[in-house]
């Protein structure tokens, strides 16, 4: 059997109606926890899809580029979005792509070519990178 934890959650009305969408004849708690098995197994997924798609320069840039700015909601998953930042963050800094040797125009044609679910997993690894800073062992070599 599996461990488990009960807890107690309030959530917003919009997703409680989302999830009576999903929820066919299951419970709430099973449709809940369904939910979050389905989240977990798509950002692993999307974490590996793309492993070696960026240089260690590239994932310093992201780093750099999203500093402080981790967007929500649409703006997560929009590849636009994350090429306004990192424009943006040359525009502040310009010298900040010729630093880390990133290449502007290679890495938003490598940014538009990707999935919604790949964007997230950018910004995912760069919160976690964040969380554990210079604990996290090779974090550029991915």
């Amino acid at each position: 059997m599996v461990d488990t934890k009960t807890i107690t959650i309030r959530i917003p009305f919009g997703s409680s109606v989302f999830l009576e969408t999903i929820q066919g004849e299951d419970s709430m708690n099973v449709t809940i926890v369904r939910a979050i098995d389905r989240y977990q197994y798509l950002c692993a997924y999307s974490m590996e899809e793309i492993r070696g798609k960026f240089t260690p320069d590239e994932w310093f840039f992201f780093l750099r580029a999203t500093d402080k700015i981790i967007p929500e909601g649409p703006f997560r998953y929009n590849p636009e979005s994350l090429i306004a930042y990192c424009r943006d963050a040359e525009k502040l800094n310009p010298s900040l792509a010729t630093d880390l040797s990133v290449d502007l125009k290679v890495l938003t044609d490598k940014i538009q070519k990707l999935t919604a679910a790949q964007i997230e997993a950018i910004y995912s690894r760069v919160e976690r990178r964040r969380i554990c800073g210079s604990t996290f062992d090779s974090w550029e070599y991915f």
